[in-house]
């Protein structure tokens, strides 16, 4: 299952994650046996002043540096949004042809999603559920069933203003979930009767999603990731911000104590998706099988083994780049950042598999 389009948006373009503590570009080409990897690259975003509100110019500078870092002269890029200001519901109707069907993806984005009338766009995709014997078949072909997805105009407007003063053209917007499942059934294809979730532990949200071949996917962003972790940390050793995040980027093995603060900060994560994980199988029925992590925070030592501890289904980290090939005149240079970065790219990795 993937949205063709989400938001807007029909050419090869670069993936583009524009996350709040780094930028991440990658770059695909797809052939007979799938993806290969022709370029990908990561800048960190300088935060300069931490106490100013304004970050957009150094957000600008670490883009330009990012796509200049990828040698790729491609202008077009696909990006993604996600957190308080977008929603994504599924639905279910009757069978319906487009222009009614049109008419009912208004009516209920209105009626599901937290907005002020007239301030969102909204878009969807009708979406086939799996089927496994011939009496669901015939009760499937009586429905339209999908995902609605609806943003703040504001939202929208404020990343594509950031992404054109960065000299770039966002030709297609994505949620950064899909994006994230969009990958995973590229590289993994999973099989038939599984239920699998996909979670990226970003610096400021989390990005859920779960899926099986019985369900519409189900996402969730979650306001608790990566800062809340190194914030409990710093608090419970008295070392600064900074400090604690370099300690966790540097992947070494940790001390006791250290590793002791990480379990402390990583079981309230862990609570949260926990309560994800229970809304889902009250609501679909099923249990999820196996949580695939990624994201920068889920290459941090051990970290992936404690979540695991806390949750009720197995856990792995998740590396998109296991399945893909990589060439093009940056081979080499890609290979050390796939090999250093891989499970952050998964987002940036699922954005330029999109096409328009």
């Amino acid at each position: 299952m993937s949205l063709k389009s989400v938001l807007y948006g029909t050419r090869n373009m670069m993936g583009l994650d524009i996350g709040s503590s780094s930028v991440k570009c990658v770059l695909l080409e797809a052939g007979e046996n799938g993806y290969s990897l022709v370029s990908a690259s990561i800048a960190d975003i300088d935060r300069g002043n931490p106490h100013s509100s304004d970050q957009t110019s150094n957000v600008i500078e670490a883009i330009e540096r990012c796509v200049k870092d990828t040698d790729a002269r491609i202008k077009f890029v696909a990006c993604a949004i996600c957190g308080p200001e977008v929603a994504v519901r599924r639905f279910y109707f009757p069978k319906l042809d487009e222009k009614d069907l049109a008419i009912e993806i208004i009516y209920e984005a209105e009626q599901v999603c937290p907005f002020e009338e007239g301030q969102f766009i909204v878009d969807h995709e009708v979406m086939d559920i799996g089927i496994n014997d011939q009496e669901d078949e015939d009760d499937s072909e009586g429905e339209t069933n999908g995902i609605l997805v609806a943003a703040t105009r504001n939202l929208v407007l404020a990343r594509n203003q950031l992404v054109r003063k960065a000299s770039l053209n966002c030709v297609l917007l994505d949620v950064n979930s899909l994006a994230l499942l969009n990958c995973f059934m590229e590289c993994e294809k999973p099989e038939s009767g599984v239920t699998f979730g996909v979670l990226d532990i970003g610096s400021a949200f989390m990005n859920l999603v779960i899926s099986s071949d019985k369900a519409l996917p189900y996402v969730r962003d979650i306001p608790n990731a990566s800062n809340g972790v190194i914030e409990h940390i710093a608090k419970q050793t008295d070392l600064t911000l900074m400090e604690v995040a370099e300690i966790l980027r540097n992947r070494n093995t940790l001390s006791d104590d250290m590793m002791e603060a990480l379990k402390n900060a990583s079981s309230v994560l862990a609570a949260d998706v926990q309560d994800s994980l229970r809304y889902y199988m009250s609501q679909d029925g099923s249990a999820v099988d196996r949580l695939y992590i990624c994201g920068g925070f889920a290459q941090t030592r051990g970290f992936v083994e404690l979540l695991g501890k806390e949750l009720p289904c197995e856990t792995v980290l998740w590396d998109p780049f296991e399945k893909i090939e990589i060439k093009g005149r940056q081979r080499n240079k890609s290979i050390e950042t796939v090999a250093q970065y891989g499970p952050s790219l998964a987002l940036a990795t699922g954005l330029a598999m999109r096409k328009i």
